[in-house]
């Protein structure tokens, strides 16, 4: 049988799930011999399917072509030093300026839909517009423009109930990739003719296994002497007598990253065996493990984030001067090993995603502060890797977690993003002639938990909630400050009760929720994560204690009393179910100098939002996080204070 081109990858597939849905799909391709080919078999398994040729990249064409879903798409594996004007103006014409002008020229139409949820816009973008990729520059450049259209649009085009997402795929199978290998195979090189690390030294954790033993081996092949370290002696001299045996300068030393002193024995050890300097930092010594996020204990919470987080901001710390001291000309890099984890929501997964999801925010932070000092800070981000960390969890619980992200979850939240969509534009018509928030919508009976309720954010969202009718709960530290503040509440006719809790010691927030419980018997409809602290120092002067401080208050207190009200938002009384919002910040998507703690804890909750919202999808619990630009409240005022 022929074996049909670019009509049978990742779009083929799309055209057969619609249609096998009962969808009618027109779609469309250059070559009309293979697009006449796939009709015909589409119309022998009784879907319907039309289809017309059409070059995206032409504009003529695309006027007289209607479908969206934005699938049709070129690549060009070449370096971006090599590529042309053609080659730019050709991809960018096909992959982007298509969506953009389809998306426009199918708006009239999706206005016009006939589901009742409204039109639907699909944008097939890729992983290459998350992360870099060499030789692929033009291609990756598109996908992260179009990831950026599909924001944009979907703001714009709510009012009109026209949903826009993309879809984000890695490396699928299809002719396209096959013909990048084929390019692949005929650029390569020797190690020896790419190019040399003779004379620059390295430090790899986790050296003795996995991702972090062929980085040690390839580091070492291209000339390096590197120092790596594991926990289990026999196995890390087994790996050294190895690499001796290949000829490879590897010296090694048995630690537990986890230990705040065996990184700080470490580093001594790295410094007398490189005389004071260090040009390459690799963070990859990391855990994993699959539980439930309701069930996960304080000692699994503080043993990963260890392991995974603190030790890598510990271990940059520490290299700091040695870094700067880099023998290498460009200076001195620092190299996080992150996970597609970090990105996307898995269930079972929660405290390892939220580790690298701080982590990625970290590596931003710490390039941004380190720049000066001629450090290269960056992150890699590798999807499932067949290495030891990933045998230990159980194929069969990892199967059960994906296919319910991946089937019930995503079949839950399209059923509630359709609902929602419905009702959006009665509730924007309600919204345009309310003068007052008593005219918008009500919470009346709702219940609400809001952390840091005294001032700022917080303070503001207490009044919000309670104004709408619900009843609210809040806490802070002072004590004065807080019953004066439920005073003017009581004069104001609101319902709000108070506590005092310091949300960064675990015994408060037990207690907290406890006194939550019996306020609400039993249930609570809305968590407003909003207690925060924030620190302006630079990273290399945070101690043991500003570390632990910051992120106790920031990033666990969200995670655990998410979890002490698990129970709770389960027993929500609004129709809709419960609901968590955590406050983020900017700062956890952009990299700020002397606040690196800061971020590094608000790009940990967007990816605890992430996961949670994925795993609690099920129970009916929405999990949320609004991401503020700079407001001033008390606590940045004291930061700008402090910065003169």
């Amino acid at each position: 049988m022929r074996r049909v081109s670019s009509a049978i990858c990742c779009r083929h597939a799309i055209v057969e799930e619609l249609a096998g849905f009962g969808a009618r799909v027109h779609t469309c391709s250059r070559n009309e011999t293979e697009l006449e080919e796939c009709r015909r078999r589409w119309e022998e398994k009784g879907l319907h399917v039309t289809v017309s040729v059409c070059d995206v990249s032409v504009l003529a064409d695309r006027e007289s072509l209607m479908d969206t879903v934005n699938n049709a798409g070129q690549s060009l594996f070449k370096p971006a030093a090599e590529c042309t004007g053609d080659d730019y103006a050709r991809i960018m014409a096909t992959n982007l300026e298509s969506c953009f002008h389809l998306s426009q020229l199918a708006h009239p139409l999706l206005l016009n839909a006939t589901i009742a949820a409204g039109g639907s816009i699909v944008h097939i973008s890729s992983i290459a517009g998350i992360i870099g990729l060499p030789a692929l520059a033009v291609y990756s450049m598109t996908k992260g423009a179009m990831n950026q259209l599909t924001r944009s649009l979907a703001a714009e085009w709510a009012h009109d109930g026209i949903r826009v997402n993309c879809v984000a795929p890695g490396g699928v199978r299809t002719d396209l990739s096959s013909d990048h290998k084929k390019q692949m195979a005929a650029a390569g090189r020797s190690r020896e003719e790419r190019w040399s690390l003779a004379g620059a030294t390295a430090l790899v954790t986790g050296g003795s296994k996995g991702i972090g033993h062929a980085i040690v081996e390839e580091l070492a092949g291209f000339g390096a002497k590197v120092h790596t370290c594991a926990r289990n002696a026999d196995e890390l001299e087994e790996s050294r007598r190895r690499w001796a045996e290949k000829g490879l300068i590897v010296t090694v030393s048995v630690c537990d990253v986890s230990v705040r002193g065996d990184r700080e024995r470490l580093m001594d050890t790295v410094k007398a065996t490189f005389d004071g300097k260090l040009d390459i930092l690799v963070n990859n010594a990391g855990q994993v493990f699959l539980k439930a996020a309701a069930e996960c204990a304080a000692d699994d919470y503080s043993h990963l984030m260890a392991t995974n987080l603190e030790s890598c901001f510990h271990l940059s710390q520490l290299a700091h001067p040695l870094l700067v001291n880099a023998s290498l000309a460009g200076g001195g890099s620092v190299v996080h090993v992150s996970s597609i984890a970090s990105y996307l929501g898995f269930p079972g997964l929660v405290l390892y995603c939220i580790s690298k999801g701080g982590m990625n925010q970290l590596t931003r932070s710490l390039a941004a502060e380190w720049a000066q000092d001629k450090i290269r800070v960056n992150c890699v981000a590798p999807g499932a890797v067949t290495t030891d960390i990933l045998k230990q969890v159980d194929p069969e619980d990892l199967d059960k977690e994906i296919s319910q992200v991946t089937t019930n979850s995503i079949i839950d939240d399209f059923n509630m993003v359709k609902n929602h969509t419905v009702k959006f534009k009665r509730t924007r018509e309600v919204m345009a002639s309310a003068t007052s928030s008593g005219e918008r919508w009500s919470l009346a009976g709702a219940t609400a938990l809001v952390t840091g309720g005294s001032k700022g954010i917080g303070h503001a969202i207490v009044e919000e909630l309670a104004g709408l009718g619900a009843r609210v709960h809040t806490c802070a530290r002072n004590a004065a400050e807080l019953e004066e503040c439920r005073r003017r509440w009581a004069d104001k006719g609101f319902t709000v009760t108070v506590s005092i809790c310091d949300v960064g010691v675990r015994a408060d927030r037990e207690k907290l929720m406890a006194v939550v419980n019996d306020t609400f018997a039993g249930k609570l409809d809305i968590l407003v994560n909003n207690a925060g602290q924030v620190m302006f120092k630079p990273a290399t002067v945070y101690t043991a204690e500003d570390y632990s401080g910051i992120m106790a208050t920031n990033l666990e207190s969200c995670f655990h009393l998410s979890q002490l009200a698990y129970p709770l938002l389960a027993n929500a009384s609004l129709a809709g179910g419960g609901s968590i919002v955590h406050i983020s910040s900017t700062a956890g998507f952009l990299g700020m100098p002397g606040v690196v703690l800061y971020g590094t804890t608000k790009g940990a909750i967007n990816q605890l939002t992430r996961s949670l919202a994925a795993e609690w999808a099920h129970d009916r619990i929405r999990v949320n996080s609004v991401a503020p630009g700079l407001v001033m409240t008390d606590m940045n005022k004291n930061v700008r204070a402090r910065d003169g």
